[in-house]
């Protein structure tokens, strides 16, 4: 909730009592990665689904910088954003 709502990863790390900004995505990640893993297949597509639109959000807020403005971090954001929609490795298969 944090993040969506724009809160940046330093300042979400100092909320949650985590040594740095680095740590703290780190550990959201591997948290919604194992969540996922637990869940049946209908409910992975559904937090796929919502990890897009999560994903979505970030980049609209940053586009337009990222495009026109100049913003050269806005613009490596925006990579970065469109790196993590790729296809990973066994993703989609069944277990």
């Amino acid at each position: 909730m944090l993040r969506r709502a724009g809160v940046e990863w330093p300042e979400v790390a100092s909320l949650v009592a985590y040594a740095d900004g680095r740590i703290a995505h780190l550990a959201v990640n591997a948290d919604l990665q194992k969540a996922a893993l637990e869940q049946a297949p209908e409910h992975r597509q559904a937090a796929l689904e919502l990890a897009v639109q999560r994903l979505d959000v970030l980049q609209a807020a940053h586009w337009q910088a990222a495009t026109e403005g100049g913003d050269h971090t806005a613009a490596h954001l925006v990579i970065k954003l469109i790196v993590q929609r790729r296809p990973r490795p066994g993703a989609g298969k069944e277990s």
